[in-house]
């Protein structure tokens, strides 16, 4: 992640800049050799939160003064780190994948074990029913109250 002082990185006048400013929450842009997607302003915690999402390993934030807030490993990349050191301590760190990650408002739900198995093994037994309910991944978005 790249943190900017740049109040906007999208360019004015273009679709995906106008499709947000008329309210759209985002707009990606998918091109033959790579994707962007903006989004209208969030929190780094949120842009980390969506990084998870997206099954990062490793997430490096570049360009922030402070981070403080953040349940991290800080490495100063002005010092030219040895990359086998930084390896070491992300080897270290990487977070064991969990068989079940619940977000309510971009919040991670804390779950003890007992909770984890039952959602997931009740959620996985109720899809075995349905044509097609047998997948590696099963991504469930709720909306509303």
């Amino acid at each position: 992640m790249k943190s900017s002082e740049h109040s906007e990185i999208d360019t004015k006048g273009k679709d995906s800049y106008r499709y947000r400013k008329a309210g759209a929450k985002a707009s990606i842009i998918v091109a033959r050799k790579e994707t962007a997607i903006f989004m209208e302003n969030i929190e780094l915690k949120q842009a980390i939160e969506i990084a998870k999402k997206m099954g990062a390993d490793l997430i490096i934030v570049e360009g922030r003064k402070s981070i403080e807030e953040l349940n991290c490993f800080v490495i100063d990349m002005e010092e030219k780190p040895d990359i086998n050191e930084i390896l070491k301590i992300a080897n270290k760190m990487k977070r064991k994948k969990k068989e079940i990650e619940i977000y309510v408002d971009g919040k991670e739900l804390p779950l003890n074990n007992f909770m984890r198995k039952l959602l997931c093994n009740t959620i996985k037994a109720m899809l075995s029913n349905l044509k097609g309910g047998n997948g590696e991944k099963i991504e469930i978005f709720i909306s509303g109250s």
